[in-house]
């Protein structure tokens, strides 16, 4: 590394920034989802009311992964007992019986199989959706599919030619991923700022799903909105 086009300081000593996310990406304040046709920021607003005793939940996806490093909340009418959750998701990939058993893959324990040809399902690749099959990349993985991995999209889902050594799974059911807030007490009327900078950021596939949860332990006015500290590689 030339060191000559780093940043330095007037006596030439280079500056060093922490940052938590790596090289190539944009920090992306998100006050809303994406829309898979309208575009990066057009989707669900980050932003929820409640006149009801009630768990009142707002679902959204981005368009392409993110890295997610923290948010700003602010609500107003909170009293003890109100709270909420932030968790993301893998939705289930679907698949379908293939009654002549001539299918693409099988389903064992829920885990999807690649079949060439003689499984008991059928499996829309277009629409799956991966989860990891390794843990931050230092476990020997053990998935049966590859995903492209593209900066913009949801690229592409193939049959690993290293079945059970992949990077990827496809699940057919529900699988919940993290949990970055569990039960977050609201009280009153407040702006919090939340960002843990030691952390490693995480990356959010544009295939999962964010879920948040606003529990309203009265029926009474309450009002929510959240932004999230991202960073992704496009932001237009």
């Amino acid at each position: 590394m030339d060191l000559r086009q780093q940043p330095t300081t007037s006596d030439g000593k280079q500056i060093m920034l922490p940052n938590l996310f790596p090289g190539g990406v944009t920090l992306y304040y998100a006050g809303s989802g994406d829309h898979a046709t309208n575009g990066r920021g057009e989707g669900t607003l980050f932003q929820k009311g409640s006149t009801a005793q009630e768990d009142a939940t707002v679902e959204w996806q981005f368009n392409d992964w993110v890295y997610v490093a923290g948010a700003d909340v602010v609500y107003s009418g909170a009293v003890l007992g109100d709270w909420l959750t932030l968790e993301v998701f893998a939705p289930a990939t679907s698949v379908a019986v293939n009654e002549s058993n001539e299918g693409d893959c099988n389903v064992v324990d829920g885990v999807i199989v690649p079949a060439a040809g003689n499984g008991g399902y059928d499996v829309t690749l277009a629409t799956a959706v991966p989860v990891p099959a390794f843990v931050e990349e230092s476990d020997s993985p053990t998935g049966y599919w590859d995903w492209d991995e593209p900066n913009e999209g949801k690229g592409t889902i193939t049959a690993s030619a290293t079945p059970g050594s992949a990077r990827w799974h496809l699940i057919a059911a529900n699988l919940y991923l993290a949990r970055f807030a569990c039960k977050k007490p609201m009280l009153g009327t407040t702006f919090e700022n939340i960002v843990v900078p030691a952390i490693k950021p995480k990356k959010i596939l544009p295939q999962w799903k964010w879920k948040l949860t606003m529990h309203n332990s009265t029926t009474k006015s309450l009002d929510l909105g959240w932004t999230l500290v991202t960073a992704r590689s496009t932001t237009l």
